[in-house]
């Protein structure tokens, strides 16, 4: 339990790092401090669908759609009712490819089914960019 614990209190951490980030003087030392976090607790439970779901939508901000769908695919291959999760899916996969982005329309209709956990991060998204 105390894992479970410490788990939840370091996930609301990185959703406060992670948030208004867009614009403000001290977005890289924030989100430093939230990928630090996210790697020591994706060493500490790599199977946890939170934590993928939130390092995926980290890596998409940094602009690492290949290495953010390998996070994912792996939460959804665990199974999760994340909404975040399949929006971040999409997101990545918007970004990778042409094939990639052709399939990518499936997982935001897929995201609409769920409702978003507290605990997980979405990867910033602008549709009128696309």
């Amino acid at each position: 339990m105390e894992n479970n614990d410490a788990l939840i209190k370091k996930l609301k951490l990185i959703r406060k790092l992670n948030e208004g980030l867009w614009g403000w003087p001290e977005e890289k030392e924030r989100l430093q401090q939230a990928e630090d976090l996210l790697e020591e607790l994706i060493s500490e439970f790599p199977e946890n669908t939170l934590v993928m779901t939130s390092i995926g939508a980290l890596r998409c901000d940094q602009g690492k759609h290949k290495e953010a769908i390998v996070f994912l695919k792996k939460a959804e291959s665990i199974g999760s009712a994340d909404r975040n999760l399949y929006l971040n899916i999409a997101i990545a996969m918007l970004n990778i490819s042409a094939q990639t982005r052709a399939n990518a329309k499936i997982y935001f209709k897929k995201a609409e089914g769920f409702e978003a956990d507290k605990l997980s991060l979405a990867a910033y998204f602008d549709p009128q960019g696309y």
